[in-house]
């Protein structure tokens, strides 16, 4: 088994949460040597997982809102002008350090982390100007996008680390730690969010297609590894460094086994970080086999969530960066922070979906993906009329719903996905397709009524209507999709009526 390397000096733990800065001591002995006694001291009075943890909830809750992106921008700024003080002081405790390779390694990784803080300032800065320039808001998606990659793919992890010289043997050592990269990639990734959704806040298409795949990229790097063994795996994201760095592990009180065959082990937490053992609680572990003399040994996997360990995690921001990896996972897959709806609209009903010219089903398959092309399967001729080659059922229906007088919503019930525009733009061929139900102007849709059954669907402008066409798409669940929607001009087309069934039913409410 792996062991745990522990050349930590030992100082005082941070065990709530707060803002760390990083401190350097100097003069060990009497050869005068310089050496770094440990980094980044607790500053009390500036919790900074706390209040980047409200700001990154403040944006799911009106994430279009420009008033909380105008208070995020502003929390952001707030702390980058903070941090820029403490960056001030390391810089001339730096100049101080008489051992030159050390003093290099700090002072590159400083020099990187103020320009960072510098060019996420300019950003929000030119962000709380609400920019209506298309080519200036890209320009400044593509800054934020860059500051967040330089943190994440720092080689060798070298941003997130610290050199010093060992008190006791003299030698060079670099060692992993969390703040203040930590604190600039959470404000690298906030800045991120407002960046995106000045962009294209209002569509989502966009953002999943253009920044859908780094989005779900940094939130890989925010989470654990399913089946990641922290004794015996090489750390790869950044919540696996911090288990590495800060953890709680059993520690026996007594070597053998008393006459009960019991042992006394000890729940020891291990800020590595801050150089700190803290003992938590006991408790009496039963050996194999049950009898007095057993050496007192434990099976690691019950050393997983000891008393302490996630206190200590949540030091370091581990809460923060789950919300972070949340948010990422949930803008990267459905453009939008908010949470998807998938429960029932006011004033619904649930019916069929027919193209009336062809008396044919819009079908999709259940569990569609974004973007998925619903359409009418080709018609196999049987007696009597057409076979479309699957059984209706409430999977391949549609909830209809009125969500402002006027406008419908139309969600698929097998994938609870909207039918939408493809690209959220209503132009002349535009793909009719389905998405994540967001509530955006692509997903509204005015009924028109050509008869007492039959209707059209226009676009929120009215100058446009889902029609029946040929898809140039590929092939889908249900036969061959030869007909799918394209937005054509509202001409009154029979290719443009649709029902609720083919020709028997009620009209749609």
């Amino acid at each position: 088994m792996k062991s745990r390397v522990h050349d930590r000096p030992r100082r005082a733990a941070p065990f709530v949460l707060g803002l760390l800065a990083m401190s350097f001591a100097s003069s060990v002995n009497a050869a005068a040597e310089d050496w770094m006694a440990g980094a980044f001291d607790k500053i009390t009075g500036v919790p900074f997982a706390t209040t980047m943890l409200s700001v990154v909830r403040a944006g799911e809750e009106s994430p279009l809102s420009p008033p909380a992106l105008d208070a995020r921008l502003s929390a952001v700024e707030k702390l980058l002008a903070e941090m820029e003080t403490r960056l001030k002081v390391l810089d001339g405790r730096l100049k101080q350090v008489q051992d030159e390779v050390v003093k290099q390694a700090n002072t590159n990784r400083l020099r990187e982390l103020q320009r960072i803080r510098s060019d996420l300032e300019e950003i929000n800065g030119a962000l709380r100007t609400h920019p209506s320039d298309p080519s200036q808001r890209s320009i400044l998606l593509l800054r934020a996008r860059q500051q967040a990659y330089l943190l994440k793919d720092s080689i060798d992890f070298d941003i997130w680390k610290v050199s010093d010289v060992d008190a006791s043997t003299q030698t060079i050592r670099t060692r992993f730690f969390v703040y203040p990269s930590f604190e600039l990639y959470a404000m690298a990734i906030s800045t991120l969010f407002a960046a995106i959704e000045f962009s294209a806040g209002d569509q989502p298409q966009k953002i999943v297609a253009e920044q859908g795949a780094f989005l779900r990229e940094h939130a890989t790097f925010l989470k654990t590894r399913a089946g990641f063994r922290e004794l015996l795996d090489e750390p790869q994201s950044l919540p696996e460094h911090l288990s590495v760095a800060a953890y709680c592990r059993l520690e026996a009180v007594n070597k053998f086994a008393d006459s009960t065959g019991s042992c006394v082990f000890a729940s020891v937490c291990e800020d590595t970080m801050a150089g700190k053992s803290v003992e938590t609680e006991r408790q009496s572990l039963t050996m194999q086999p049950p009898r007095v003399g057993t050496l007192c040994t434990f099976n690691p996997a019950a050393a997983v969530g000891l008393k302490g360990e996630r206190e200590l995690r949540n030091a370091y921001g581990a809460e923060l960066m789950a919300a972070l990896a949340t948010d990422l996972d949930r803008l990267g897959t459905f453009g939008s922070l908010r949470e998807p709806f998938v429960g029932q609209f006011a004033n619904f009903i649930h019916t069929q979906l027919f193209a009336a010219a062809l008396e044919g089903p819009v079908l999709a398959s259940r569990g569609a993906t974004p973007g998925t092309l619903p359409a009418i399967p080709a018609c196999m001729p049987v007696v009597g009329g057409c076979s479309f080659g699957v059984k209706l059922s409430q999977d391949t229906g549609w909830t209809v719903a009125n969500s402002s007088p006027g406008v419908t919503t139309i969600r698929h019930d097998g994938s609870s996905l909207c039918l939408d525009i493809k690209n959220n733009i209503a132009t002349q061929g535009a793909a009719v397709i389905l998405f994540t139900c967001n509530g955006s102007p692509s997903q509204a849709w005015k009924k028109r009524m050509v008869n007492n059954v039959e209707f059209a669907l226009a676009t929120a402008d009215g100058s446009l209507c889902a029609t029946v066409e040929q898809a140039s798409a590929g092939r889908g669940m249900f036969q061959k999709p030869d007909r799918g929607l394209l937005l054509q001009p509202c001409d009154g087309r029979a290719l443009q009526t649709f029902s609720t069934s083919d020709g028997k039913s009620t009209p749609l409410h």
